[in-house]
């Protein structure tokens, strides 16, 4: 989505466009282009996972029982899928995280113009659970058993550990 908008005003600032129409048809051009590389680079992984599948499984026949490799190689294109979902998640996760940090620093400055109080104990709990959220929830997704959207289960770890690391920046002391 993001890599998409890019493009769009790459295009629009790269061209000399006269009216809103040109702007549709580019746009419309561009998204097109980009969901037909995204969906061919897919394709591609895929299909070099399935070949690769099929090669270990006649290599390791004579060994290894047949349904323990495809339950085994079922499982890891699970992981796999999930790992590469949750890579693509990264850019947006990083927006949610640098809006909430600019909230932190902007509660922080105004904690520090009235005279509030500061606290390092909470700095240091809350950073710590940070972490912990951010690399719990994420363990749990990729384990998960069952089928969950992505956006069920990525949006609030981004949100949860953004709001960690926000409550965190604002208790940040300047002298520990």
């Amino acid at each position: 989505m993001l890599l998409e908008m890019w493009f769009g005003v790459q295009i629009i600032l790269l061209n000399d466009i006269r009216s809103s129409q040109d702007i549709q048809q580019i746009l419309r051009s561009n998204w097109m282009l980009i969901h037909q590389h995204h969906f061919q680079y897919v394709n591609m992984v895929f299909n070099i996972f399935h070949k690769m599948k099929n090669i270990i499984c006649s290599f390791l026949m004579n060994y290894i029982n047949r349904n323990n490799i495809e339950v085994f190689l079922n499982v890891l294109e699970i992981t796999l899928t999930r790992a590469c979902l949750f890579i693509e998640f990264i850019p947006c996760m990083m927006v949610i995280l640098f809006i909430f940090i600019i909230d932190g620093l902007i509660l922080r400055d105004k904690r520090k113009f009235q005279g509030a109080r500061e606290s390092t104990f909470l700095f240091h709990q809350l950073k710590s659970l940070a972490r912990l959220s951010f690399f719990l929830l994420f363990f749990i997704y990729m384990i998960n058993p069952y089928h969950i959207l992505p956006l069920f289960f990525l949006l609030p770890m981004a949100i949860l550990f953004s709001l960690f690391t926000m409550f965190s920046i604002r208790n940040f002391k300047k002298y520990l």
